[in-house]
């Protein structure tokens, strides 16, 4: 596929942002509500010693377990949203350079998107009002 981008970082301050906003709330809610299962629960209920002893190992494979799984599934969700945000920031990254050459004078410029991006429509009613523009200055 030609059209693919080779960068997946194309406006790394707005990806990043995103990243790290996804990645918060994909460890912060587990986190929480691991908390309040496993910690508060067991320390308001009067748990017999021997089950005590016999669910606190079975806790710890489960936080060994958590402690693996957490980051596999951490690059499961972000990949993805990665990609996704690839399809925003590029556009957008694409749309503002477009923007410094109109800027510039050139009203040639248009906007070139690939059919999987989002602001598709937006870029091409950008055009629209470019191809106005330019056929209203061609008359005078």
């Amino acid at each position: 596929m030609k059209n693919r981008r080779r960068k997946f970082l194309v406006n790394k301050s707005i990806q990043l942002k995103l990243l790290a906003f996804a990645g918060l709330l994909i460890i912060l809610c587990p986190a929480v509500l691991y908390y309040i299962v496993y910690y508060n629960v067991l320390n308001e209920m009067l748990v017999p010693e021997a089950i005590i002893q016999i669910l606190f190992p079975a806790l710890r494979k489960v936080n060994a377990v958590l402690l693996v799984l957490t980051p596999v599934a951490l690059f499961m969700i972000l990949r993805p949203f990665l990609v996704y945000t690839n399809k925003i920031a590029g556009p957008l990254y694409n749309v503002e350079k477009t923007l410094d050459e109109i800027a510039k004078g050139n009203l040639d410029q248009r906007v070139k998107l690939r059919s999987g991006d989002e602001l598709k429509s937006f870029a091409d009613k950008m055009n629209l009002a470019l191809d106005t523009i330019q056929g209203q200055r061609k008359m005078y």
